[in-house]
């Protein structure tokens, strides 16, 4: 065999006195004098701690508590309890409230009285949810916002008048 290296072949390492790792790899041995070496380079390397920051803003005024009118405390409190309480969000979805409590009002009518009746109070709680969503901005509609202002109107008022339209051209059985 000659001395010269294999092509592709990984060079061949001198052999030197090394420690072994923690993770079982070969760490050469470093003098000492380079070792504190770098080590103080890392601590030179090594962010200064900085003060905290105080706050910009000044603190808040504490609040005498005696100084409160009890009757301000309650409205607060419930105003508080309307705005953020365990039922807000039906508040917050009354116009899709509303055309649910028609369109339950038209199957009344449909299974009680009158097929006809009935239908119609349906096409009219569709086209009432596209008046919603027409006059109304989003923030207030809720959950009758399905995609855009248009789209929503258009399909709303096309189902609607198609309700309405069939519910008065269809025989009446009796």
């Amino acid at each position: 065999m000659s001395d010269q290296p294999v092509r592709g072949a990984a060079p061949a390492r001198p052999s030197v006195p090394a420690e072994v790792r923690s993770n079982g790899g070969p760490v050469h041995a470093v003098p000492a004098a380079q070792q504190e070496q770098e080590q103080a380079q890392e601590q030179e390397n090594e962010p200064q701690h900085r003060q905290p920051r105080r706050p910009t803003h000044a603190a808040p005024t504490p609040i005498n508590e005696a100084s409160i009118d009890p009757r301000e405390a309650r409205r607060a409190a419930r105003a508080r309890a309307w705005r953020y309480g365990k039922y807000s969000w039906l508040r917050r979805q009354w116009p899709l409230l509303l055309v649910l409590a028609v369109v339950a009002v038209g199957l009344v009518v449909v299974v009680v009285d009158d097929f006809r009746t009935g239908a119609i109070l349906f096409a009219a709680a569709v086209i009432l949810a596209a008046a919603f969503r027409l006059f109304f901005p989003s923030r207030i509609v809720g959950l009758l916002v399905l995609r855009s202002r248009a789209i929503d109107v258009v399909t709303l008022t096309v189902l609607g008048v198609a309700a309405l339209v069939l519910a008065l051209i269809v025989p009446d059985i009796r």
